[in-house]
């Protein structure tokens, strides 16, 4: 059975590993415990059992909800566990009276725009050179809305 809870210190390790299989240049320890402990975010995690297997953040800023970062392990992909971490999002952002929600990604991420986009949000605009590269090179972002 798949969980939701608050993120926790000993956490971290497994953020990590589920950051660096899904993005090019993952967050380092230290800013996922800053974020942990910042109290303008949220940040949950997936558990299988007591198996870390996906993370979520968002901040919150006056009347905004920031989506900052969602990850699934690569074997627990397409089963909805990313739905169920920003449905979890999406229920605080209403809770604390948010009206506008923002994130960006990565143009190559279609999968996850095709998720965002079923959950109502909408492309705004592409931000140019917004996310690097490990070879120095620069990818597009598409800021999304709801």
């Amino acid at each position: 059975m798949i969980t939701i809870e608050k993120m926790k210190k000993d956490y971290i390790d497994d953020v990590f590993e589920i950051d660096k299989a899904s993005v090019p240049i993952p967050w380092s320890k230290n800013s996922i415990e800053e974020e942990m402990n910042n109290m303008l975010s949220k940040f949950i995690v997936a558990k299988d059992g007591d198996k870390v297997i996906g993370f979520a953040m968002c901040w919150f800023i006056m009347d905004e909800c920031h989506i900052g970062n969602i990850a699934v392990l690569p074997e627990y992909r397409n089963q909805g566990i990313a739905t169920m971490m920003l449905n979890n999002l999406l229920e605080d952002c209403k809770e604390h009276g948010t009206n506008n929600l923002l994130l960006e990604v990565r143009v190559s991420n279609v999968p996850a725009q095709n998720l965002y986009k079923k959950l109502g949000f909408e492309e705004l605009v592409v931000r140019k050179h917004y996310y690097k590269n490990p070879d120095g090179s620069y990818e597009d972002a598409i800021i999304m809305t709801k």
